[in-house]
């Protein structure tokens, strides 16, 4: 990866995080393409040279900003999900626990870890729906795999004598729902005329548990 190492300095790690966060926050509102380094330095208030020095090339910068916080957040849902297994022993997986263990670490970032999980979080959905042939994902499907890989894992334990396309099918269409919902179209306020809301991701959290614990269990008996 072509990337200068940065020095030890305060100035220099300053310099690095506003770079970052206003990176983080213009690709989770914008996407990557449309945004452009000249915006990111100039949300940052740096010069747009410190771009390159610090961070090379765009793609570059664009894993940084998903490596900053990716690490923790995969061993959050990796944890809920074991605890979920954990809590069966010799019997069966709570399929509700299940869901709600892969959907509730993204949710309690995106509501309780300030503004900048929530645009990180915002950032992820974007880059969840997007090709994978794309490098700029690259750094998104190399760390985030082990998650629905571990997901898909315990659904095949929980459902043993279930179609393998089944399972599949059943993280495929939670996932979709939940890079859905974590955009926040407010398509659900309109429709409910301001008697939902989507940003309320905790209600969002329980409801999609009791929805998908139904689905994925009749999809899993077919």
């Amino acid at each position: 990866m072509a990337r200068r190492k940065a020095d030890s300095s305060d100035d220099t790690a300053s310099t690095r995080g506003k770079i970052l966060d206003a990176a983080e926050r213009l690709f989770s509102i914008r996407g990557f393409d449309a945004t452009t380094t000249r915006e990111i330095a100039r949300e940052a208030g740096v010069p747009l040279g410190l771009m390159s020095y610090h961070f090379g090339t765009k793609d570059d910068l664009y894993t940084e900003v998903i490596d900053r916080r990716a690490e923790q957040h995969v061993a959050d849902i990796l944890a809920a999900m074991a605890a979920v297994k954990q809590r069966a022993g010799d019997g069966q997986i709570d399929v509700r626990a299940l869901v709600e263990a892969f959907f509730r670490p993204i949710v309690e970032k995106a509501m309780n870890g300030g503004p900048g999980w929530r645009s990180y979080i915002r950032l992820l959905s974007r880059t969840a729906n997007e090709s994978p042939t794309h490098p700029h994902v690259a750094a998104f499907r190399r760390i985030y795999n082990s998650v629905p890989q571990e997901f898909i894992r315990l659904l095949k334990e929980r459902f043993p004598k279930a179609q393998p396309e089944n399972i599949y099918w059943a993280h495929y269409v939670m996932s979709s729902a939940i890079i859905h919902m974590l955009v926040e179209s407010r398509t659900l306020e309109q429709l409910s005329e301001g008697l939902c809301s989507a940003s309320d991701l905790d209600t969002v959290a329980e409801k999609m548990a009791i929805l998908f614990e139904a689905g994925i269990t009749r999809l899993a008996e077919l």
